[in-house]
Order: C-alpha cells, then structure tokens, then sequence
C-alpha cells in the first residue's frame, strides 16, 4: 500500500476502506457502509433498505506512525458501532434537544463509549488512549470559554477525555 501523498505516515480511508469495512462488519454484526465525512450519500442495501452508516475522515495524519493513523481509524468505528451512532432514531431524536443539551449529551455518551471500549477490546485500549490525549490537547489549545455555560461543556469535555479540571 502506497503512503497518502504529502505525508509518509498519513492514512486515507480510501486506502483501508476494505479492511476496515470488515472490522466494522465483524463488530455490528451485519451489513455496513463506511463514508468519508464529505460524503453526503445514504448507502443502501438490498431493497434500498438503509445500511448502518459510519461516518470517518477522509485522512488521517494526526500521529507520526502510519499504525497509530490506522488505529485512529479502528477507534473511530468502535465509538460509533457503541454509541449507536449509526442509528437513524438516535440522530432523530437528537435533533429536537437544545444545544446544550446535544453537547452535554455527546459527551457523556464519549465518556460512557470510551469506558465501555477499555473494558471490552483491550487490544484498543493503546489506540484508544493516544486518541484520546490527542483530542484533548488539540481542545486545551482552543481559548478558554467565557459564559459559565460553555465552561462547565468545556470541563466535560476535558473530563470525558481523561484530562484535569484547569480551575483544580
């Protein structure tokens, strides 16, 4: 397999698309469809019955080694395939909540996934844990929140990432 042009260590899910649709089959269960985040498409089955859908960066070049950018990729089905994210009446109804009420949900529901994965795929948990110091450090480069609203969002979501409360 050739390396993504303009990074050595870069993977596109176009690359692994094959094998990855494999693990997110073996995980669900059954038939699955994995697009890029461009992709604005619904695939379907046989009967146009719609499949269960994952959602995933076209690349990914956050980590130095091209094994670490494909367990990204593995992590990013395993969160989905547990949080239901594939189910169309999770996002129906998700739509009619507030906001902030979307927001505090999605990151409960990262801190439950998140535990749930440690536990049952410990052959994910170095992924898992890479993954997640690297999501926390691109959110504490981001400026602190003003409104006491969006910092307390702002701790849950450093919380849910395994990070320390800035104010403890």
């Amino acid at each position: 397999m050739t390396p993504t042009a303009g990074a050595p260590h870069a993977v596109a899910l176009a690359e692994i698309k094959p094998m990855l649709t494999l693990f997110a089959q073996a995980i669900v269960g059954g038939a699955v469809a994995l697009r890029d985040d461009g992709d604005p498409g619904v695939p379907t089955g046989p009967g146009g019955a719609a499949l269960a859908t994952f959602t995933l960066p076209r690349r990914i070049d956050w980590f130095a080694r091209e094994r670490d950018n494909r367990g990204a990729y593995r992590v990013a089905v395993l969160r989905q395939a547990a949080a239901g994210l594939h189910d169309p009446s999770m996002h129906a109804l998700l739509r009619d909540a507030s906001v902030s009420w979307r927001r505090t949900f999605r990151w409960l529901e990262r801190l439950r996934v998140d535990a749930a994965l440690a536990r049952r795929y410990p052959g994910a948990r170095a992924d898992l844990s890479r993954l997640r110091a690297h999501e926390l450090a691109c959110r504490q480069a981001l400026p602190p929140p003003r409104r006491p609203l969006t910092q307390a969002l702002a701790a849950l979501a450093r919380h849910a990432l395994g990070g320390v409360d800035r104010d403890a």
